[in-house]
């Protein structure tokens, strides 16, 4: 009877431990899984967020001289200007520019990458251009648009007013 009293045993045992070993392998695994989930982004080294960025390389060419940028602008004086923007960097976001010259703003269209955009300033007198890149589309419908290979003519110089010779007024008592 001892006998069967230990096997008896012995086969409960060999029933119960392997679904006794599955139980405790899946809480170990579902505690780990549940852990990871929640720790990740903290832990995890590798896990680099980068911000959309866009950024273009500016030409100005007035002939056969290239013009330095200072103070974040072009100075440019009586001529006609070829200016060449290229976009540069290994971003995939979207962009164009803002062409400021003086107090008025041009908008590109979105630049492609790999590709150069060109147009050309032509002006009569000292003005400013300022180049920005944006990222992103183009919403603003009430900004001129600059098409490729496009041209600005700038003609600021105001015809000469010629004042007329007004006689000048006597008074009748100062005659006498």
């Amino acid at each position: 009877m001892e006998r069967s009293k230990h096997r008896k045993i012995i086969t409960t045992i060999c029933l119960v431990a392997p679904s006794t070993l599955g139980i405790l392998a899946c809480i170990l695994t579902t505690s780990d899984l549940t852990s990871a989930w929640f720790n990740t982004d903290i832990t995890y080294s590798k896990h680099v967020l980068v911000a959309a960025s866009f950024d273009i390389e500016t030409s100005v060419y007035n002939k056969d001289s290239k013009l330095d940028k200072i103070d974040d602008r072009y100075t440019l004086s009586e001529g006609t200007y070829d200016i060449t923007l290229t976009r540069i960097g290994k971003s995939t976001s979207s962009g164009y520019a803002i062409v400021e010259i003086g107090d008025t703003s041009y908008h590109t269209e979105p630049l492609k990458v790999g590709k150069t955009y060109t147009f050309k300033i032509t002006t009569d007198s000292l003005v400013n251009l300022n180049i920005t890149p944006k990222w992103g589309l183009d919403t603003i419908e009430e900004t001129p648009k600059l098409e490729e290979n496009g041209e600005i003519v700038i003609d600021l110089v105001q015809d000469d007013i010629i004042e007329e010779e007004t006689p000048i007024e006597t008074n009748q008592s100062d005659r006498e």
